[in-house]
C-alpha cells in the first residue's frame, strides 16, 4: 500500500490531463484507485518503474539538510586558499545525472546523489517531486558527479572498517577506494567534523592509505625505489589524493604485469 501511495503521488505530480482522470471508470474505494494509478504509472515508465517504489528519503533535521557526494575535484577553500568543510547544498541542487545497474538492468539518465551521513543512495523521481532511497542490496554500481558508487555488503566488508557505499577510484589487480565519514552534532543541529579515508585492496588485503608517501609505500609494498621516485613529483598529495594515488597504483601496476 505505501509504494501504491508513493506511485499515485508521482502521477499527481506528472502531466496527465485531469479529463482522463474523470472519466477513467475505476472502483470507487480507495484500493481500487490506487491499484488503477500504480497500474497506469509502471505502464509510463515501463521497465525504470521498479526504481521509484522504496522508502521516501526525508530531512536530517527539521532545519538541517545532510551532506551528499560532490563532484569530483570540487574543493571549497577558505580565504587562505586551504579546503575547508563543505557547506550543506539545496535539496534540489544535491542530485547530479548519472547511470546505475539495478537489479541487473542498466538504466541512464537518471538524478542521483549520495547522502554521505545517512549512507543512502536516492534516486529523485521524474517529476522531480520525491527523492526515493534506492536498496543498497539491488545496487550493482552508480556512476555520478565523475565517481564510480558501490555497496559492499557486511559479507564483503573483510578489512574496511564499515559496509556502504565507497567510491571506487580504481578497480585494477588493485583496487582504490574512498569514503567520507562525517559527525553530526544533534544538539546544535549541525556537521562538526568530516574525514576523507583511501583504502588499496591488495591480494585479499585492505590497507588504509594517508596521504603521505611512506603510507603509500607500505601498502604497496614491492619496487619501492621505483614508486619513491614516482611518488615525489605530485608533491603534496592533499592538493589531489584521488588523482594521485589513481596514478601511483596504475604505475604500480604497469611494474608488476
Amino acid at each position: 500500500m505505501k509504494h501504491r501511495l508513493l506511485w499515485f503521488g508521482l502521477l499527481l505530480g506528472s502531466a496527465i490531463p485531469v479529463h482522463m482522470l474523470a472519466q477513467s471508470q475505476i472502483d470507487s474505494d480507495t484500493g481500487g484507485f490506487l491499484e488503477y494509478y500504480a497500474g497506469y504509472y509502471q505502464n509510463i515508465y515501463k521497465d525504470q518503474a521498479v526504481l521509484f517504489g522504496g522508502k521516501v528519503q526525508q530531512p536530517l533535521t527539521r532545519r538541517t539538510e545532510s551532506l551528499y557526494l560532490r563532484d569530483r575535484l570540487l574543493r571549497e577553500l577558505d580565504e587562505t586558499g586551504r579546503e575547508r568543510f563543505p557547506t550543506p547544498v539545496p535539496a534540489r541542487d544535491s542530485y547530479g545525472e548519472g547511470s546505475l545497474l539495478y537489479d541487473g538492468v542498466f538504466y541512464t539518465g537518471l538524478s542521483l546523489r549520495l547522502d554521505l551521513y545517512q549512507d543512502e543512495l536516492v534516486v529523485r523521481t521524474p517529476n522531480e517531486v520525491y527523492g526515493v532511497i534506492l536498496d543498497p542490496t539491488r545496487v550493482g554500481y552508480a556512476e555520478f558527479r565523475n565517481y564510480r558508487v558501490e555497496y559492499i555488503p557486511a559479507e564483503q566488508q573483510g578489512d574496511l572498517p564499515t559496509h556502504g557505499y565507497y567510491q571506487v577510484l580504481h578497480d585494477g589487480t588493485l583496487r582504490v577506494l574512498r569514503k567520507e565519514f562525517l559527525e553530526f552534532n544533534r544538539l546544535e543541529e549541525r556537521f562538526v567534523h568530516r574525514t576523507v579515508r583511501y583504502y588499496i585492496q591488495k591480494e585479499g588485503a585492505v590497507y588504509r592509505v594517508r596521504p603521505r608517501k611512506g603510507s603509500i609505500l607500505k601498502a604497496l609494498g614491492g619496487h619501492r625505489r621505483e614508486m619513491d621516485q614516482f611518488i615525489r613529483r605530485y608533491g603534496d598529495l592533499k592538493q589531489d589524493m584521488d588523482q594521485a594515488l589513481v596514478q601511483i597504483v596504475s604505475e604500480y601496476e604497469r611494474l608488476n604485469p
